[in-house]
């Protein structure tokens, strides 16, 4: 049996690259984002660069957790600027008025476990 056990953090480069792949192709090792949205590349995205949004930021569980996923998402609201990127479809919080009082650059990747 497997245990628990996460992966986690800024990988900074896409899911599908070729410098993650031996990372995204351990056999326990599952994306949390994956689960909760599949393909859904929009949905998945924690970083905007080069005109386009990306995901570079992951918590990828083992077998026990991916077992006890209830959800997954990304916090985004901390982001400066975040409504002007998307158009309005997502808007930062009230307090991130510029990127010096900003939470980061980055979405963060959270996911919920029934564990019990």
């Amino acid at each position: 049996m497997t245990s628990p056990a996460i992966s986690a953090g800024d990988l900074n480069d896409t899911p599908e690259s070729d410098p993650l792949s031996p990372l995204m192709s351990v056999g326990d090792l599952t994306d949390v984002l994956e689960l909760q949205f599949g393909a859904d590349t929009m949905s998945r995205w924690t970083y905007h660069f080069s005109g386009g949004f990306n995901q570079i930021d992951y918590l990828l569980v083992s077998k026990p957790l991916r077992q006890a996923f209830v959800s997954a998402g990304v916090e985004r609201r901390g982001i400066a600027g975040l409504s002007r990127l998307t158009g309005g479809k997502e808007v930062q919080f009230d307090t991130v008025t510029s990127e010096s009082n900003s939470a980061s650059d980055h979405g963060a990747v959270w996911a919920e476990f029934n564990v019990y």
